[in-house]
């Protein structure tokens, strides 16, 4: 699906002694102590600052380049020392709290073992992390029916190299908000489409619909039309190969996630996707 990433390839032999560290107990974004407000209290959703979103782009960075470990050979010594060195860059950047504890499940597993579910949940990521990536002026978003270039992508934002990681941290500079209101609604717009596809599979006019929805008029440049649907490569969303929309409807629902995150904030894997 994506290609074999090796950013990574020190000429020091494998420490087979070597300790993974331990996991860190992370509590959720906003959670109050036992002082604080109570459970029921009502919190409205708040964008992240820059340095959270630059924090939890570099941790998303980690983590996919981990699942793509696992498209190559767990013999080369090479593999071993990607996987200790990745562990060694989240803690000399110091973003460990920001990591999830599935993230750090899928982190922590030695080479060729990480399980199937968990390697393609966390590599599909990637497609989160492009839009962060965007958010932070590091990427240009990639076409909506393509899947981002993982290598580009994570070396943009510093991977593996901890002082570029680092410089990116302590002066993190998002798009303005009235942007990134922009991609919410194209991607949300991009994801309503391919998901209704999935449950009604006709044509529509995705034109009209970009003027006229539910969740207010859209730009609809980024998209392809034919005969005013959207087309996924060369053709029409209702004449394209089922897998070309299966992977650009797993793609949006990544993608609109990571925006939504970028308006709502909370915990990433939490956020609402619904269309």
């Amino acid at each position: 699906m994506w290609p074999t990433t090796k950013v990574i390839g020190p000429d020091d032999d494998f420490d087979a002694d070597a300790v993974l560290p331990e996991m860190p107990s992370v509590q959720p974004l906003g959670e109050e102590d036992a002082n604080g407000p109570d459970d029921d209290a009502h919190v409205e959703p708040a964008p992240p600052p820059p340095e959270r979103v630059a924090r939890r782009a570099l941790a998303l960075a980690a983590v996919t380049s981990r699942a793509l470990l696992e498209q190559d050979d767990p013999n080369e010594s090479w593999v071993a020392d990607y996987h200790r060195d990745t562990l060694a860059w989240i803690d000399e950047i110091g973003i460990a709290d920001e990591l999830e504890p599935d993230e750090w499940k899928v982190l922590q597993r030695p080479a060729g073992t990480l399980d199937e579910r968990a390697q393609i949940n966390a590599t599909w990521r990637l497609e989160g992390l492009v839009v962060l990536a965007w958010a932070l002026r590091r990427f240009d978003m990639p076409p909506y029916d393509e899947l981002v270039n993982p290598q580009e992508l994570i070396r943009s934002l510093g991977f593996p190299d901890a002082a570029e990681a680092r410089e990116l941290l302590q002066a993190p500079t998002l798009r303005a908000s009235d942007e990134v209101e922009v991609m919410r609604k194209q991607l949300l717009g991009l994801h309503w489409r391919v998901r209704n596809f999935g449950l009604r599979p006709r044509a529509m006019d995705f034109l009209a619909f970009s003027k006229n929805c539910w969740f207010g008029q859209f730009d609809i440049t980024p998209f392809r039309l034919i005969g005013n649907d959207l087309a996924l490569g060369p053709d029409a969303i209702s004449d394209a190969p089922e897998e070309l929309v299966e992977l650009v409807s797993s793609c949006a629902m990544e993608r609109h996630q990571a925006i939504n995150w970028l308006v709502e904030g909370g915990i990433y894997s939490e956020t609402d996707t619904s269309t």
